[in-house]
């Protein structure tokens, strides 16, 4: 799972609004059990 500032370097898009759309819509595209260990470790980074 990439990180937008890792998606952004490697597409070479600059910080936007345009960009983060994108790389939201690259996170949705993962496998399922990809975006729940992600919604999952967001959660638990949230707690901390």
């Amino acid at each position: 799972m990439m990180t937008y500032k890792e998606y952004l370097k490697a597409t070479g898009l600059k910080d936007s609004m345009f960009a983060y759309k994108w790389w939201r819509i690259e996170i949705f595209h993962q496998s399922e059990r990809d975006a729940i260990r992600f919604m999952i470790k967001n959660f638990q980074d949230r707690e901390i």
